[in-house]
């Protein structure tokens, strides 16, 4: 949906992470570590209230419209520039995501293996345009 690219690797300690790279300079990495241990869905909820990352994007339109036909446009948000519109989301120069879903299979040969459509992770975004 940014039209990112996702690579897999294996560090030294035989640990998977996944780095995807959004631009020149800016890559989001993904590995799981043991973390605070076992929470519960409403403690996680809580310890991360409010967290999100901004992203510039340069196809700002049509990363929106990617967006909204996955179905996953986050307009159920605390903050005041709920963006349910393309129109919207140009005024306001940003609209939010939470949820990292697969656009395609994994391939046969990832340690990881998912489906499309299925949410790999959830987290917030806030998709800025440039103007922003």
């Amino acid at each position: 949906m940014l039209e990112a690219e996702a690579t897999e690797h294996t560090d030294a300690d035989s640990q998977v992470y996944v780095n995807i790279e959004l631009g020149h300079g800016t890559t989001f990495t993904f590995q799981e570590d043991a973390g605070p241990g076992p929470l519960s869905t409403q403690k996680a909820i809580e310890a991360y209230e409010g967290w999100h990352c901004a992203l510039y994007n340069f196809d700002y339109g049509g990363t929106y419209n990617r967006i909204v036909q996955a179905g996953i446009n986050q307009v159920d948000h605390p903050y005041k520039d709920k963006a349910d519109t393309l129109e919207h989301a140009r005024q306001r120069n940003q609209f939010r995501l939470s949820d990292i879903v697969a656009v395609n299979e994994a391939p046969t040969d990832a340690k990881v293996q998912f489906k499309r459509g299925q949410l790999l992770y959830r987290f917030g975004h806030e998709i800025r345009s440039l103007k922003h």
